[in-house]
């Protein structure tokens, strides 16, 4: 499984209301939809290309620097240098190790109960 296939992270308002407390209902939107953007992609990250971001978000230059750049200012983190740089949040790259994680136990759990034998019943079967 791929780093892209991983389709849901743990979402808890809690850590949310914290990490926003201080923000406008517009910020913690733009918040929510870059998290959703970057999740989407299989770096995790978006492309630190503010007219990228504005085209994606469908904002104007005005409210990316109102309502965007706060946010990334505040809780996203530089990597990279420019032009191959990317903004990335530390919560939502330990939120895809943690699904991956989840998801490789869950499916090596259920191959252990449905083939205890370890014999899988597309594959040929060994000869002694």
């Amino acid at each position: 499984m791929s780093a892209g296939d991983v389709f849901w992270f743990r979402y808890d308002p809690r850590d949310t209301a914290q990490a926003t407390g201080r923000m406008t209902l517009a910020q913690k939107g733009a918040h929510h939809a870059l998290l959703e953007i970057a999740w989407s992609r299989p770096s995790c990250s978006i492309p630190a290309d503010d007219d990228w971001m504005r085209r994606r978000l469908g904002i104007t230059a005005d409210e990316f620097a109102r309502d965007v750049r706060p946010v990334l200012d505040t809780l996203w983190t530089l990597e990279g240098d420019p032009p191959n740089a990317d903004w990335v949040s530390d919560w939502l790259r330990g939120c895809r190790q943690e699904a991956a994680q989840r998801s490789h136990a869950a499916r090596t759990s259920a191959m252990a109960r449905h083939y205890p034998d370890k014999i899988h019943p597309l594959k040929p079967k060994e000869k002694p």
